[in-house]
């Protein structure tokens, strides 16, 4: 457990999944071994019709030492509401997340806790790997192929970490942007409220390129808009 001045630190790692049965267990083994005892994590299925719960409580009651839980949501609402659920639960002083097809680095915890020492929110950098069976010849690619030659620095929940006072703060994710504007938003409310942020330089994920990435779905580019738009009217 890290130790913050006097006080012991306790990290909840909340992960959203649904329908991630092909990346869920490797995603669990990347961070089970980086946590520390006394920390937390939280798996919020959002009604997978796949295996991908079973598989997760399977790999957990194996291999992971600290506590976890696996929760379901109902009826599918996106990722937004499944962080959400899992922001409502957690008893961590410090949120992390990190996406089901997605891998930490040795070190993600440590480095990114170190960094919240002088800051409310620390943000890392990421490598992005490219999946072997994604068909780059195809004209939906959405990514970039700088993203490739070098870790990029990135202002989303993947590859940071925040106090559990922030989400008191400001609120919890926006549930209406579904296909990847509620880290976005969430952040610029952040912004526009004081809270700092700090960039470190380390490598602190694994970021995984497919075409079922929500990144690469046309929806996200009206809430890109739309997050342009919120931003704009708080400055009002």
């Amino acid at each position: 457990m890290s130790v913050h001045g006097d006080t012991p630190i306790c990290v909840s790692v909340v992960i959203p999944t649904f329908n991630g049965s092909d990346f869920i267990e490797e995603t669990l083994a990347s961070l089970c071994d980086d946590l520390c005892e006394g920390d937390e994590l939280i798996i919020v299925d959002d009604h997978s019709t796949d295996a991908t719960p079973d598989i997760a409580r399977r790999f957990l009651l194996q291999s992971c030492i600290v506590q976890w839980s696996v929760l379901s949501t109902p009826t599918n609402q996106g990722p937004p509401s499944a962080r959400n659920v899992g922001i409502r639960s957690a008893r961590g002083d410090v949120i992390m997340f990190v996406d089901q097809d997605d891998n930490w680095v040795t070190g993600h915890r440590q480095a990114l806790v170190d960094a919240l020492s002088k800051a409310d929110i620390a943000s890392g950098r990421a490598r992005f790997e490219l999946e072997d069976s994604t068909d780059t010849s195809s004209g939906t690619q959405w990514w970039r192929d700088r993203w490739f030659e070098e870790p990029q620095q990135l202002c989303e929940f993947g590859a940071s970490a925040l106090w559990r006072r922030c989400f008191e703060q400001i609120g919890l994710l926006d549930e209406s942007f579904r296909f990847g504007g509620d880290d976005i938003e969430w952040f610029s409310r952040a912004q526009a409220a004081g809270l700092t942020r700090r960039e470190i330089s380390e490598v602190v994920l694994v970021r995984r390129i497919h075409h079922r990435n929500l990144s690469g779905r046309p929806e996200l580019r009206q809430e890109l808009l739309d997050v342009v738009r919120h931003h704009l009217k708080r400055g009002q």
